[in-house]
């Protein structure tokens, strides 16, 4: 799972801290997830999986519906 993170924190090995904006991390290289007790994770599970299926309806391609008869060969 890729993960995309706002405002992330890295700490460099010998302490140091830098502040980025945005930073895309491929899930093959992450080991570990802290997620702080202040985030409801079930609120915003629910709000992942709302969107989920906003976008799966709305990405849907129309069922055809035949309007004419063809004759049988």
């Amino acid at each position: 799972m890729d993960i995309t993170l706002l405002d992330a924190c890295e700490t460099k090995p010998n302490g140091s801290k830098v502040m980025l904006d945005e930073v895309f991390v491929m899930g093959k290289t992450v080991l570990y997830v802290h997620i702080p007790d202040r985030i409801n994770i079930s609120q915003h599970l629910q709000h992942y999986t709302q969107m989920l299926r906003q976008s799966a309806t709305m990405y849907t391609r129309a069922k055809r519906t035949s309007s004419a008869t063809f004759p049988a060969k």
